[in-house]
């Protein structure tokens, strides 16, 4: 490296590094608004519309130590009291995230108005909430009366958001107290207790069950109501324990010396047919046979080699990862029952390497680590395994595991910090920035990029060529950093738009991809037979950013150097703004 070559790179860095941090301390600032909403002066001018005499807030302790908001007149008449979920009840999800929720109640803790005041669940879930005007069964009960919701309708379609806003109504008014939720309390996602046919696979001969101590443990009884054994339900332990699209419930078949004889899987609000996979798999209902409780608390799913089940590895980890909260707070339970563990039973590295471990992931690795070897290597018949390494390059990291790189994924990085679940995409995403900083090779684009790959595969199949006019050219090769600044628009407003939708990639996750991500798929592809990696060179935002910390050992101000410095003056402008 020259000098000025040197020079040059590490300012593309410090440019790159400068907009990522404005990203970052700009979406702290969006929370910090958020958070801010949920502060007694914030929450006035709200409480007005409902009781236009209010004019002060008070923080006040009820007789259960519960804090609240007193609601004082001019006056200092007390006109009733406020309470809302968050940030207590910030760790009790629905179907994608907490809700917020704001209680009016009268100085008989009476509630006397109930609204949504922000949630992070999908939004169809929530809307659906408040069409149904759900909230409005809870007008009239008292504190008390909302230990239980046993006359409460769910919303059909809306089930899990509803059972966490109860829920979180519930750990609130408990004055926050984790050892008191969840499992000392009846499951509101899984209300229901142990269903017959789930019990009978554990016990052919079960007719009923009834409570042991507290909501989770069971005695299994016959038809002559004897005792066959106990069942340790996973809910409402693990209730938020979410696997592919919600938690399940499981019961665990207990011996007397609290030994494990196995597993038989029950309601679950996730996918249905990934969960009859796990339902009906005889080797992951029995990896914790012959283990007690108390074995089965202190385990480390990775170190034991307990993997998922195929097809379904997320709502079978999910279940393992039940299996182990749940055993943990019957033992802690047992051994002192005045405290209870939390529900953050997996600490942060043994998740981290537990996610590591699963199939996804290592595939991911494994193949970013061949295609780095070949891309990298001198190796003179590289041509002859170029086409199978590109059909295991779609075949498996596109189709199967989905792992590219994105501008919705880098922002959402940046805003939040990087994932723990995600190792794979995190090598990936290494991978993809030092190897073209450090040896001026854009190693994910020509490599490891399955949409890439496909386009390689088909350019000049067809006799037919377009060719574009050197300034038509021109013009299009702006277009990529136009959506680059498109990208920042998004993230520092925050405008409510999906980043996933400028891009193809989204569109290989078939399943869930919009409209706009296959479309943009469909159409790159289709021009690629015209023209050579269309979409690569005139439409990605993602290689276009990869190709700017691309290092080039002419140390020469060029056109990619103008381009970052006008993007980093737009994330300045409107962060100023």
């Amino acid at each position: 490296m020259t000098g000025r070559a040197k020079w040059l790179q590490a300012l593309r860095i410090a440019f790159l590094c400068t907009v990522i941090l404005l990203i970052y301390s700009q979406h702290q600032c969006y929370l910090k608004g958020v958070e801010s909403l949920r502060q007694a002066e914030d929450l006035l001018p709200q409480i007005q519309q409902i009781l236009p005499a209010a004019e002060t807030l008070t923080v006040v302790h009820w007789n259960d130590g519960t804090p609240a908001l007193a609601i004082q007149d001019a006056a200092e008449k007390e006109l009733g009291f406020c309470v809302r979920t968050q940030p207590a009840a910030e760790h009790i999800v629905g179907f994608s995230g907490p809700t917020d929720v704001l209680l009016l109640l009268d100085s008989e803790l009476h509630v006397t108005h109930a609204e949504i005041l922000h949630s992070g669940d999908t939004r169809d879930h929530v809307q659906q909430v408040i069409r149904a005007k759900f909230l409005e069964q809870l007008h009239g009960r008292t504190t008390s009366q909302m230990q239980s919701f046993d006359e409460i309708d769910g919303v059909s379609g809306a089930t899990l958001t509803t059972a966490a806003i109860l829920e979180s109504i519930r750990f609130r008014l408990n004055n926050g107290i984790e050892q008191d939720s969840p499992a000392s309390m009846p499951s509101l996602k899984f209300p229901d207790g142990p269903q017959i046919e789930d019990l009978c696979r554990l016990y052919p001969t079960a007719a009923a069950v009834e409570p042991v101590s507290y909501s989770s443990l069971w005695t299994v009884l016959d038809k002559e109501s004897q005792p066959l054994g106990r069942v340790l339900r996973l809910s409402p332990a693990a209730d938020n324990v979410i696997g592919y699209q919600g938690p399940t419930d499981a019961l665990i078949g207990l011996g007397e010396q609290d030994d494990i004889l196995g597993l038989s899987i029950g309601a679950s609000y996730d996918n249905e047919p990934y969960v009859e996979y796990v339902r009906t798999d005889r080797y992951f209902l029995r990896v914790f046979n012959q283990r007690t409780l108390p074995e089965v608390a202190e385990m480390d799913l990775q170190a034991e080699g307990i993997e998922g089940v195929s097809g379904a590895t997320m709502t079978s980890s999910a279940v393992a990862q039940g299996v182990l909260l749940a055993a943990k707070n019957h033992v802690e339970r047992n051994a002192n029952p005045s405290e209870h563990l939390s529900t953050e039973a997996i600490g942060p590295l043994a998740d981290w390497l537990s996610t590591l471990a699963t199939p996804r992931n290592l595939s991911t690795i494994m193949i970013v680590g061949l295609g780095t070897a070949l891309g990298l290597s001198h190796w003179k018949p590289w041509h002859q395994v170029r086409f199978f390494y590109q059909c295991l390059l779609i075949g498996w990291l596109g189709w199967v595991n989905g792992d590219m790189l994105s501008q919705a994924m880098f922002v959402g990085w940046a805003q939040n910090g990087l994932p723990r679940g995600a190792p794979g995409l995190l090598v990936l995403t290494v991978v993809a920035f030092v190897i073209p900083i450090g040896t001026g090779k854009n190693l994910y684009c020509a490599q490891l990029c399955p949409h890439g790959a496909v386009q390689q595969l088909v350019r000049n199949r067809l006799p037919w060529r377009v060719r574009i006019s050197p300034r038509a050219e021109r013009g299009l090769r702006w277009i990529p950093m136009a959506l680059l600044g498109w990208v920042l628009l998004v993230a520092l407003r925050h405008l409510p738009f999906s980043l996933v939708d400028i891009e193809p990639f989204d569109a290989w996750v078939w399943t869930i991809a919009g409209a706009a991500a296959l479309t943009i798929a469909i159409v790159g592809l289709v021009c690629s037979l015209f023209v050579p990696m269309a979409y690569c060179r005139y439409g990605c935002p993602t290689g276009k950013l990869l190709e700017y910390v691309r290092y080039s050992k002419h140390g020469h101000w060029t056109k990619r150097d103008t381009a970052g410095l006008i993007l980093l003056g737009l994330a300045i402008a409107l962060v100023c703004l």
